[in-house]
């Protein structure tokens, strides 16, 4: 299917895990359901969402909670 064919109505909002944020994007709704059903990879089928989007599907963090988690990780 054409990228630009695609229907990004669906309506995702998560809420940080850590700073509570809360985030709200479109995508489609098949995409989406490839990526929680491990059918295929998040950077490959949702690659017209930004890298901070698809980290809050993954792990329900933000981009600005998971670059503060990488500093301290690099400090120790």
């Amino acid at each position: 299917m054409w990228e630009s064919a695609k229907m990004k109505d669906y309506k995702v909002d998560i809420a940080c895990q850590l700073c509570g944020q809360l985030y709200i994007f479109y995508v489609d709704k098949e995409d989406l359901h490839k990526v929680l059903n491990r059918e295929a990879y998040c950077e490959d089928v949702l690659n017209y969402l930004t890298d901070n989007e698809r980290e809050l599907i993954l792990s329900r963090t933000c981009g600005n909670c998971f670059d503060k988690l990488m500093e301290d990780i690099n400090e120790n």
